[in-house]
């Protein structure tokens, strides 16, 4: 099993999606695996390393005796391939063992686009897909995360889904699966039920029937209701304290400390606002400690800010003073990556001047202020200029706009207002910098379970294509404004499964046996497979994404109480319909929206100033600058690079010897400039695939320090696979400008040896530029031929050949062929590299 994964990851495009063994990752002896628990994320692996919620459930099921938690994600369509090539089940990151022998698989249900993924997952792994389906012997499988809020579309696939905050309920659900032996007499699902049901959160699908009228949704045979499980309180909640670091880039490659959780300014069109409900901040003191174990033990060299709105945190202007207070002098920076129109004030802008200039980003929604009205946006034109002003005197040059199109009693009018609202801000820009860039990022908007626009029904296709061009054609004389539009079809098919009923799972079915998967990238997205698998099941895409509800319809999640009432959601439908805007909570008279009654209820930290209990105190001390500090010596590492290791990429590798550099606390030097960063140079690039015991890197440090010290601090932190083996401190010349040969070793052996006699050894090398055939043989001997071994010698005219190309002319094969192979590198000769 081992080979056969090994063998499809030096064919894939990114074999760090699947190798595991990152920096923090938990790998439990086999005395602690009594339950065994696969987080499932259903995308790959830099969408699924990038989500916080994952991370934390990761350690907190870890942390208990017994549980063994390891992450598993969807396969790119290549390692797919060579999996189904191999009859090779899904696997985990962590020990590689098949999804199938988990006794529990996790799924987070993160969005809609993501659904086949998770039926592609299971049946990849030989597990049936429904729950009725599977025996006892399978693992039971269950889900949770925003899009349960609407489990209908999924529910015959789940033995159990939960609703609402897992903190709280994590560790009681593993022990009561520790403690619970299964009888063969009944379905696990049922033992299941028997102990959960009745607490918070826990929906069993097979205790609710669901009830048709003419093909129209009746509701539930049950009566009862799933109640959205809440964290009290977050500020003893669990963070990300040490996070996992990946060898690839992810789409969020950072340290991440939630600062609050919900949002109750009430947009409509917004189901995080309304089922993350209450608001519940976390004390200053809490971020900053989170802050600093999280920077400490993963050398990132970002930490963000989470929330829904970070600038509605209460006192933010004092958080991230002092944030940046101490970390900006260690390379830092800190971002917020919500921040709402309106709400700068200028102590944060002071503040968000010291932070690294991206892009800025801004939501309007809408173009007209009738329609952020209807939305309940709480925001008029004079705050969203107001706030771009603000932002380009404050040294951005780029900001975001984002807006929907398809709102409810939205107009051609409304469409236009995006254009000249846009064309507005760009004029704002060009008063105050030269070359500032607005971008224009228009979505659909999608109807979803739980919010005051649950009702409406979505825009035909065209005519959102109508409202697009519209915008197209008042924003393309302004070249300063750049705008891209949502794929509408993927809308579409969100649209449906956010608010359809049980009848979709078949649906899903005959969407995987199509081939849909990875439905949530553009270039993997088939909308022609999606219109056959709905017309398989006898129905169409259409009649579900374009489905209007009357007020009084039963509505197949009716039987999940996220706590807002449903009342409460009827009376803002009305007050939209009236253009009314009702206030947030926060800052006047409580709306009755039902979620706060007993311990449940809005916390707000107090602010007074400072993010310590005792005032602005030891956590916010600045840390001493050393970034422009000039080299005083070289610090000249080796290190191995091997095993699964062997996978990573150069690029890959200098990232994660980066982070453990930054984790050791060397006294390093870093470049000038505005994006500073360690003065690092390393050995020429070994190939994909090769291992190495001779890998050779030079660190700048601000003074000298003890190689044998700085050996034992950065093995510390460094996988076992990409270990330092020896430093000497000194004056070198550049790592890659001396000759020298390199030695290599295989268990191939060759039995035909004739044509190494020849006068040239041929081989084909294909680049960019076109194909091409050198003459290897001037710069490789072969020292031993049963089994191979060779040396490599370096050579100033750009021929050097590369390990793969040797062993491809001794055994006569293609490279591809040779995949399974294992070449290492042991020993570099130059005169000069120690």
């Amino acid at each position: 099993m081992q080979n056969s994964i090994d063998s499809c990851l030096s064919k894939v495009l990114k074999p760090t999606r699947y190798t595991g063994g990152e920096l923090n990752a938990i790998v439990k002896p086999i005395s602690q695996r009594r339950l065994r628990i696969a987080l499932f994320f259903p995308d790959v692996y830099e969408i699924g390393m990038s989500h916080l919620g994952l991370k934390i459930l990761y350690r907190m099921l870890n942390a208990i005796n017994g549980v063994a938690a390891e992450r598993v994600f969807s396969p790119w369509t290549d390692m797919e391939a060579c999996l189904r090539e191999r009859s090779h089940p899904l696997f985990s990151l962590e020990t590689q063992t098949p999804l199938n022998e988990f006794d529990v698989i996790a799924v987070t249900l993160q969005y809609e686009l993501s659904y086949t993924n998770i039926l592609n997952g299971l049946q990849l792994s030989g597990i049936p897909l429904r729950s009725a389906m599977r025996s006892n012997s399978d693992p039971l499988v269950i889900a949770g995360g925003p899009a349960a809020f609407n489990p209908e579309p999924l529910a015959p696939f789940f033995d159990t889904i939960f609703i609402g905050d897992a903190e709280g309920e994590i560790q009681h659900f593993a022990n009561t699966l520790l403690q619970l032996q299964f009888s063969k007499s009944a379905s696990k699902q049922t033992q299941l039920m028997s102990q959960l049901a009745e607490r918070n959160g826990y929906y069993f699908p097979e205790a609710f029937s669901p009830q048709y009228d003419q093909g129209h949704f009746a509701g539930m045979q049950s009566q009862a209701v799933v109640t959205k499980a809440v964290y009290q309180s977050l500020q003893y909640a669990p963070g990300d304290e040490q996070p996992i670091v990946p060898f690839m880039e992810t789409v969020h490659n950072r340290s991440v400390v939630e600062i609050s959780r919900g949002c109750t300014r009430g947009c409509r069109f917004c189901q995080a606002g309304m089922i993350y409900r209450p608001v519940r901040e976390r004390n200053p003191q809490a971020i900053q400690e989170l802050a600093s174990c999280s920077l400490d033990a993963s050398g990132f060299d970002e930490l963000s800010l989470l929330s829904l709105s970070a600038t509605d945190y209460t006192g933010i202007s004092q958080v991230l003073a002092d944030l940046l207070t101490r970390y900006q002098p260690r390379g830092v920076s800190v971002s917020l990556p919500s921040l709402r129109a309106g709400t700068l004030t200028p102590e944060l802008m002071e503040q968000a001047r010291r932070v690294r200039k991206g892009s800025f980003t801004i939501a309007p929604e809408a173009g007209t202020q009738r329609m952020r009205d209807i939305i309940n946006k709480g925001i008029d034109e004079s705050d969203i200029l107001q706030t771009a002003k603000i932002v380009f005197e404050s040294g951005w040059r780029r900001i975001k706009l984002y807006f929907m199109i398809g709102l409810p009693h939205e107009t051609m009018e409304d469409v236009a207002g995006i254009a000249h609202l846009a064309i507005k801000v760009q004029q704002t820009a060009s008063r105050i910098t030269k070359g500032a860039q607005v971008t224009v990022s228009v979505s659909q908007f999608i109807p979803k379970a739980h919010t005051p626009f649950q009702w409406w029904s979505m825009d035909s296709l065209s005519l959102l294509k109508e409202k697009q061009r519209s915008i197209e054609e008042l924003l393309r004389p302004h070249k300063a404004i750049r705008y891209n539009f949502h794929n509408a079809p993927m809308g579409m098919v969100e649209g449906a499964f956010a608010r359809g009923d049980r009848r979709l799972a078949d649906v899903l079915e005959h969407a995987v046996e199509l081939g849909c998967r990875l439905d949530s990238w553009s270039d993997h997205f088939h909308f022609n497979l999606w219109q056959e698998a709905f017309k398989r099941a006898g129905t169409s895409l259409e009649e579900w994404c374009y489905r209007a509800y009357k007020l009084e319809d039963h509505l197949p999640w009716d039987h999940i109480d996220s706590r807002v009432s449903k009342e409460f959601l009827r009376f803002e439908w009305e007050r939209a319909i009236q253009q009314k805007v009702t206030p947030d909570c926060r800052y006047e008279s409580c709306q009755h929206c039902g979620v706060c009654a007993g311990e449940i209820q809005l916390q707000l930290h107090e602010n007074n100033g400072s993010t310590t209990a005792e005032g602005a105190g030891v956590l916010a001390e600045e840390s001493e600058n050393t970034l422009d500090l000039p080299v005083a010596s070289t610090l000249r590492i080796k290190y191995k690079k091997t095993g699964r290791l062997r996978f990573l990429s150069h690029l890959e590798t200098v990232k994660t010897i980066t982070s453990a550099i930054v984790r050791a606390g060397l006294p390093v030097a870093y470049s000038q400039g505005y994006n500073q960063h360690i003065k690092l140079s390393f050995s020429d690039a070994l190939g994909l695939g090769v291992q190495s015991y001779a890998e050779y890197m030079d660190i700048g440090l601000v003074e000298s320090t003890d190689p044998t010290d700085a050996i034992a601090r950065l093995n510390k932190r460094l996988p076992a696979e990409l270990a330092v083996l020896d430093a000497r401190l000194g004056t070198f010349s550049k790592i890659s400008a001396a000759p020298h040969s390199a030695t290599y070793t295989t268990n191939v052996n060759i039995d035909k040896v004739d044509h190494f006699h020849e006068a040239q050894w041929l081989v084909h090398r294909n680049t960019k530029k076109g194909s091409s055939c050198i003459d290897i043989k001037p710069h490789v001997t072969i020292t031993q031929e049963q089994p191979l071994h060779f040396a490599i010698h370096t050579n100033t005219a750009g021929k050097t050949p590369k390990p793969i190309e040797v062993l491809a002319f001794a055994t006569g094969k293609k490279p591809e062929e040779l995949s399974a192979e294992i070449i290492t590198k042991t020993e570099v000769l130059g005169n000069e590299l120690f």
